[in-house]
């Protein structure tokens, strides 16, 4: 049982991680620290991937629960285990149950959070887009021509666009 107890506390310190990192994304989304935003998604999907694996680990270890106690893995819960257990493990399964209920809770509200925090961004900088470069009506983009006025540009592809500069002159 102390295994698994230990197993259940390194399981609750990925979630709080998880946490900590939904939380700081949050700061980068927030802040519009679009330069960030990669590396806050990278350090969330790492603890992510560290969870399926203690999860599995977990996994392994009420398959091995439940074939000492002659029932199939399905039926255990950790609610069931803690009403089954003696002290002092009763105490500390319950005590395990509440915190990745709570941890569960809120990684869902910060998820929530960063997923609006994340499209009220992706607007904004297609607002930002828009204004820098191609309309709405067209999609070419905006530049200054040489009498300094906002003007379309034509949208060249290919060979065509890589011989309009030859040199440092247009061609």
């Amino acid at each position: 049982m102390d295994e698994f107890i230990a197993l259940l506390n390194d399981q609750r310190q990925l979630l709080d991680d998880l946490l900590y990192r939904l939380v700081a994304a949050r700061g980068v989304l927030a802040a519009g620290e679009i330069r960030f935003v990669g590396r806050a998604s990278a350090e969330i999907e790492t603890v992510i991937n560290e969870i399926y694996v203690a999860e599995s680990r977990r996994a392994e270890a009420i398959a091995q629960i439940a074939l000492r106690l002659d029932i199939s893995p399905n039926k255990i819960t950790l609610r069931s285990l803690a009403q089954a257990a003696p002290e002092p493990y009763r105490s500390v399964l319950e005590h395990l149950h509440g915190e990745f209920l709570r941890l569960t809770d809120e990684i869902e509200r910060a998820i929530a959070t960063n997923k609006s925090l994340a499209t009220k961004g992706a607007a904004e900088l297609s607002r930002m887009l828009t204004a820098l470069g191609a309309t709405p009506s067209n999609d070419r983009p905006l530049t200054y021509g040489p009498n300094g006025r906002r003007r379309a540009v034509e949208n060249r592809t290919g060979t065509a666009a890589l011989n309009t500069y030859r040199g440092g002159q247009l061609s």
